[in-house]
């Protein structure tokens, strides 16, 4: 989801009821501000769960330094670059109306947080809110497991894909990617291949993507559901 953003204002209420009143119109509603800047740079970061994340600064250099330092803390990769604005840039900003751009919230949930000796995890996809895909990922996981061993979630975004992977060391898991335009990943910076280097390299070990399921199934209608990621046998 691309932010939006308006400048120009001279009265901050103003300026957060114009921009909540183009978002909610877009959307369909349950928007909130992210925050505002005055007299200097506004810079929107994102991280792979496809959440946003706003600095502001006297210049973009310290504006994006903003950003990242809220939107990092626990991302094994660099938040990116959204959009930048000045503050007293008359313009509105926002997304042109696409069929990708609306909300589908995804949530990846295993038991105890790791994989199991099921080798499975249970993805929840196509959900209007990220309670929605949190709670539903959750139940479902436990439904399979008899309450025996907690579930939790593992993976969680607005328009990602989550990625499982296996290392030679006989680590399984989960990592998260943002994807863009559609339930296919987009991936010109080769993401993919560093977050595999960012979780397992660390441990000397090499890994590889056993698979992956998206918070879209780019079916016809589009129907919320849980499935599953499979690990196979080694």
């Amino acid at each position: 989801m691309i932010p939006f953003a308006v400048g120009g204002f001279t009265d901050l209420q103003a300026a957060r009821s114009a921009v909540l009143d183009m978002c909610n119109r877009f959307t369909g509603g349950g928007c909130v501000a992210a925050g505002e800047a005055r007299d200097g740079f506004a810079v929107w970061v994102r991280n792979e769960e496809g959440q946003l994340f706003l600095g502001t600064g006297v210049d973009e250099a310290s504006a994006l330094a903003d950003g990242r330092s809220r939107c990092q803390p626990q991302m094994l990769l660099p938040c990116k670059k959204v959009l930048t604005r000045l503050a007293g840039d008359l313009r509105v900003f926002g997304p042109r109306a696409k069929e990708y751009d609306f909300r589908h919230y995804g949530a990846a949930a295993l038991p105890d947080g790791k994989v199991g000796s099921d080798r499975t995890a249970w993805v929840a996809y196509n959900m209007d809110t990220q309670v929605d895909a949190d709670r539903y990922a959750i139940e479902a996981c436990q439904r399979e497991n008899s309450g025996s061993r907690p579930c939790q979630i593992v993976g969680r975004g607005l328009s990602t894909r989550f990625h499982g992977y296996s290392g030679l060391d006989g680590s399984k898991g989960i990592f998260t990617l943002l994807v863009r335009g559609s339930n296919t990943l987009i991936d010109p910076e080769n993401r993919e291949t560093e977050m595999l280097d960012a979780i397992c390299k660390s441990r000397g070990t090499y890994c590889k993507v056993i698979g992956a399921l998206g918070t879209s199934d780019e079916g016809e209608g589009r129907q919320a559901g849980v499935t599953t990621l499979k690990w196979p046998l080694d």
